[in-house]
């Protein structure tokens, strides 16, 4: 696509090119299949209920 650069000085516009290195084509990894947990009636609002672990396969250092 054309970018425009609206400088006050000089007008002018610059091709950008965008590629695409890496999709998310991966689904997250859980540590369990199923998580489960009970919460008291009586538990404060804001209270934690459960803790879950994933993992993210696309996650790489470029």
């Amino acid at each position: 696509f054309r970018f425009p650069n609206f400088d006050s000085v000089v007008l002018g516009a610059a091709n950008v090119t965008i590629k695409v290195l890496d999709k998310n084509d991966n689904a997250p990894m859980f540590e369990r299949t199923q998580y489960d947990a009970k919460v008291m009636e009586t538990a404060p609002v804001g209270s934690a209920v459960i803790s879950v672990s994933a993992t993210d396969p696309d996650d790489e250092a470029m």
